[in-house]
């Protein structure tokens, strides 16, 4: 999968245009016979996109850098080259269902209308899905391409080898919240992760917005109750000695100082002007949910994201992690192991640290996989069918509940 990126300057509008290649379908394409259908799996690209029913193809999400001033009225593409692959009828979506060993939801048969159709499906090969802001002002772009088309008339799968896409833009008056301030490791970090998430890195000079860096940056707020604020002291000293700024603050003082409906929303305010106003990066919320509220609660349970959320309703501008303790021992507890780990990890034995096993699911994108290999971390895909890829060889496919294969002991 190749990306190719041409820039077509202008003093008021700049229409910017992309080169997608799949022409190295041979060796990324994979199928796999179902009966009289098809499952096609292609690298780096994601499946069950579409809706149930319609023909299961797989679908690349890519991630686009433009500059926080603009905003994108339109994409249009050409697909400049196309191959036929052959004769294939692409299993259809099927109904979600929770992760478990075995599958029991019933087949759900194929959409009728386009597997006799003689317009290719998808109707559009690529596509805006989102647009949203990252670490504050810089704008990002999501497109979902389609390396497949399927001419269900004829059972056809033709790969679209060369796709031009052309984002046409225009001037914005949202351009996201810039902080004041990040500290030098922060400002490092998330260009670091923002390298990682976009296509078009060689113009994060030209579009990024980050903050000036200090060395003082206030970055590092705690959130608890007043009876538990002697006990996150130590853990905070640690921090400071680490060069953080910490703040720690209670539950009350916000509540009392800070406007809302209810007091996650007081919270979520007071974090939004520390943000903004003195370049907050990381908050650590420091109870249960009964000492520091959750900020949404659904039918599955209680979640705390949205106090990341300042610039928008999607956008990741705070690290925002809990730590659930109930009472001064369990912090005192907690802060002594991790110390103890930050100083001398595994005792002076860091074999262990390539053990580890890390999973994570996105059906829609493979962001994680990105960032993972951006971090220089050592990663397995692992697929419904049985299957898996190593960077290090191995031919054997991890058990539940043993995960034999990943780690070994």
């Amino acid at each position: 999968f190749i990306v190719t990126i041409f820039l077509l300057p202008d003093l008021v509008k700049a229409d910017e245009t992309y080169s997608v290649s799949f022409q190295n379908w041979n060796d990324d394409l994979s199928t796999k016979q179902d009966g009289i259908f098809t499952k096609f799996t292609y690298d780096r690209c994601a499946n069950i996109i579409y809706n149930q029913s319609e023909p299961d193809l797989p679908v690349k999400t890519i991630h686009l850098i433009i500059p926080r001033h603009e905003k994108v009225d339109s994409l249009t593409y050409t697909v400049s080259e196309t191959t036929l692959v052959g004769h294939y009828l692409p299993y259809p979506v099927q109904e979600e269902c929770d992760t478990c060993i075995e599958d029991y939801s019933q087949f759900v048969p194929p959409d009728s209308e386009i597997y006799s159709d003689t317009i290719p499906f998808p109707e559009k090969v690529a596509k805006i899905v989102n647009t949203r802001f990252y670490d504050g002002a810089n704008k990002i772009i999501t497109i979902q391409i389609s390396p497949l088309s399927f001419v269900g008339a004829d059972t056809l799968i033709y790969v679209n080898e060369i796709i031009n896409l052309t984002i046409h833009t225009s001037t914005s008056i949202d351009t996201g919240k810039i902080p004041c301030m990040h500290s030098l490791i922060g400002n490092k970090s998330s260009l670091y992760a923002l390298k990682a998430l976009i296509e078009n890195d060689a113009y994060i000079s030209s579009y990024s917005v980050f903050p000036s860096s200090s060395t003082i940056a206030r970055d590092y707020i705690i959130i608890t109750q007043d009876s538990l604020i002697d006990y996150w002291c130590e853990f905070a000293e640690w921090k400071r000695d680490k060069s953080y700024k910490v703040r720690i603050r209670n539950v009350s003082w916000i509540t009392s100082t800070y406007g809302g409906t209810n007091d996650a929303e007081k919270i979520k305010n007071y974090l939004t002007i520390a943000f903004t106003d003195s370049g907050a990066q990381y908050v650590l919320l420091g109870g249960d949910f009964l000492n520091v509220p959750a900020y949404e609660s659904y039918s599955d349970g209680l979640i705390d994201i949205g106090y990341s959320h300042i610039v928008s309703s999607t956008s990741l501008d705070l690290r925002v992690m809990r730590i659930p303790v109930v009472c001064g021992t369990d912090i005192t507890n907690w802060t002594k192991k991790l110390i103890q780990y930050e100083k001398n990890p595994g005792y002076g034995n860091t074999q262990y640290l390539d053990w580890g096993l890390f999973t994570a699911a996105d059906i829609a994108t493979d962001e994680g996989t990105e960032i993972a290999m951006a971090a220089g971390h050592t990663y397995a895909i692992l697929f419904e069918d049985e299957s898996c890829e190593f960077e290090r060889d191995c031919n054997c496919c991890p058990e539940h509940p043993t995960a034999e294969g990943i780690i070994d002991y």
